[in-house]
């Protein structure tokens, strides 16, 4: 996208490109809907201030869509000391965490081969749980140790730019999630059964 901030650039066309990490392209469809495409530059968007490192993980099914729970254990004792908890819509899940993660998955998993970790459940909560929501993701590995960001784009900042009344859209950092690389291996693993029931609803385009 290489049009001016918040110009159209054909007809009916408006393409937000800001000296931010968020891109927003609109087309209408008809008189009451529009296709968005959103496209992010994570080398232009801010680190996450807040950083968390887990050693647990877990996915859930919740009442809006998915909650991804990450935990940090008592050292040898099977009980968490802390938990936070990202929430994600089902489409958003698919789209940001399951779909852009493939290449990820496959490469880490190939970097921790019989080096699955011994799985954990049931573990009951600790005094106090964090929560979020996040609605697009980043992640990176090396052999033994991975990051997870996660970010939110507000829907006021994209109704807003839109309608031509903002120039750039915000990418919020919600947290950063350090862990090791089965770890990765696993939360991935545990998303797949979600993306499986999922995937009739959403294609990869």
């Amino acid at each position: 996208m290489s049009a001016q901030s918040g110009k159209p650039t054909k007809p009916g066309v408006l393409e937000v490109t800001g000296k931010g990490p968020v891109m927003l392209r609109v087309t209408p469809l008809d008189a009451t809907s529009a296709n968005l495409e959103i496209g992010i530059d994570y080398s232009r968007a801010e680190d996450p201030g807040l950083r968390y490192d887990a050693d647990y993980c877990d996915v859930l099914a919740s009442r809006t869509g998915l909650t991804l729970v990450f935990g940090r254990l008592k050292p040898s004792i099977r009980e968490l000391r802390s938990k936070i908890e990202i929430a994600f819509s089902e489409e958003f899940f698919m789209r940001q965490v399951w779909f852009a993660s493939r290449a990820v998955h496959t490469t880490a998993r190939s970097c921790t081969m019989g080096n699955a970790l011994e799985p954990l459940s049931d573990l009951p909560d600790p005094d106090k749980v964090q929560c979020f929501r996040a609605n697009t993701v980043f992640m990176a590995l090396l052999v033994g140790e991975s990051v997870i960001d996660f970010y939110y784009i507000s829907p006021g900042d994209i109704h807003l730019a839109r309608d031509h009344r903002r120039s750039e859209i915000p990418l919020e950092p919600v947290v950063r999630v350090v862990l090791s690389t089965p770890l990765l291996v696993e939360f991935l693993d545990k998303c797949q059964p979600f993306a499986d029931r999922l995937r009739p609803r959403f294609s990869e385009e």
